[in-house]
């Protein structure tokens, strides 16, 4: 063989080499979904979530903080078992007692944190702070998603929308669901939520069988919306009362939710239980009422009866969730002695508290106490 080509063969055997161990070296890209590309994802430091609006947010895989730009959003992340990573809260969370459980209790951590916002509701949002601050995320309570995009824009912080009305309502249930998986505590939300649903079968259980005609009228006066009001603020389709099954006189309007009555139709009513709210300058506005009109409330079958009662603010910018969860059990034990006799409200209350708040959370009804707002009979219209 001439020496040309023998070169060439030599050549060609090399190259044949050489492309036959690239194969083999060369790594196939992992199909989506398998466990090298979530270690991929894992890898970059992100990822994509949906929140409770349908958008598709990026955030860091491990969320470390958070701010909370209002007590809704607040109480979300300490509903989900996520209060260590809430590194920035609004002003009236820092209040010594707004009669919100979730800021409460924690009142020690929270008046040493950054203020972004004063907190009420459609106030504003101090968005200097929160660039500074710079948390992995903001929860924000909207259920709507330009609301989000726009602050999301505004900060250049991913924004996730987070959104809840009662213990009763499947938003709840999605709430907890999405920051179970934000914040890694699902094993925490589906604890809480299977928690919740056990009660609400429990409540609904005991008295979804009885007759009307045996169960005695109720209403919830001077609870407090758009400010603090007297006895004739109430709340039609109220839901600790829907849940038990209870004859709410509200129910005979054609309300639904916050609304205001004629003080004569409570009257007219004449409800055989009486509930008031006492937060803050209610007590105050109801006493100065019945000085005026003490012939007005001596007049009422509840009162003549001792069948007046406290029950914890219901509502503390949107639903404090918890609490309408204990109003409820503490409605069933007064309207429905018998069916709930072996509940202890004290202690059931104490573990309703427990799930959502954490170990901190009973001290909540010690405050009330103290502040005059627990459960107990009413006595100011004697």
């Amino acid at each position: 063989m001439n020496t040309k080509k023998t070169l060439a063969l030599l050549l060609a055997v090399v190259m044949l080499l050489g492309v036959l161990a690239g194969c083999g070296s060369k790594e196939t890209p992992a199909p989506a979904g398998s466990e090298a590309a979530e270690a991929a994802q894992t890898e970059s430091g992100t990822r994509v979530v949906t929140d409770v609006t349908g958008r598709e947010v990026e955030i860091a895989s491990d969320i470390q903080t958070v701010a909370c730009p209002g007590l809704p959003s607040t109480r979300m992340v300490v509903y989900a078992g996520a209060v260590d990573k809430i590194a920035g809260v609004t002003e009236n969370e820092k209040m010594e007692f707004v009669c919100a459980p979730c800021s409460d209790v924690f009142h020690d951590k929270f008046f040493d944190l950054p203020s972004i916002g004063s907190g009420w509701p459609n106030s504003e949002i101090y968005q200097e702070e929160l660039v500074t601050l710079d948390p992995d995320a903001v929860i924000l309570f909207t259920n709507e998603a330009a609301q989000a995009d726009e602050l999301q824009e505004q900060t250049g912080i991913p924004v996730l929308a987070v959104f809840a009305t009662d213990f009763v309502d499947q938003d709840f249930v999605d709430t907890m669901n999405f920051l179970g998986d934000v914040f890694g505590t699902k094993a925490h939300t589906d604890e809480l939520i299977a928690f919740v649903q056990d009660c609400i079968a429990d409540l609904d259980g005991r008295t979804k069988d009885i007759p009307d005609a045996e169960k005695p009228t109720v209403y919830y006066g001077a609870v407090s919306f758009r400010g603090y009001n007297g006895i004739d603020a109430t709340y039609a389709h109220y839901n600790p009362f829907e849940i038990i099954h209870a004859r709410n006189v509200a129910d005979e309007t054609d309300g639904n939710g916050a609304m205001t009555v004629e003080k004569e139709q409570v009257a007219t009513w004449d409800p055989d239980i009486l509930f008031i709210n006492q937060e803050g300058p209610t007590l105050g506005i109801l006493q100065e009422d019945f000085k005026t009109n003490p012939d007005f409330y001596r007049g009422l079958s509840a009162v003549q009866n001792g069948k007046v009662y406290g029950q914890a603010a219901y509502n503390c910018v949107y639903t404090n969730i918890e609490l309408s969860l204990i109003n409820a059990y503490y409605a069933a034990t007064i309207i429905y002695p018998e069916q709930f006799k072996d509940v202890d409200f004290q202690a059931k209350a104490e573990e309703i508290l427990t799930m959502f708040e954490g170990e901190a959370g009973p001290s909540f009804l010690k405050m009330m106490e103290d502040a005059g707002l627990g459960y107990h009979q009413v006595t100011m219209f004697d």
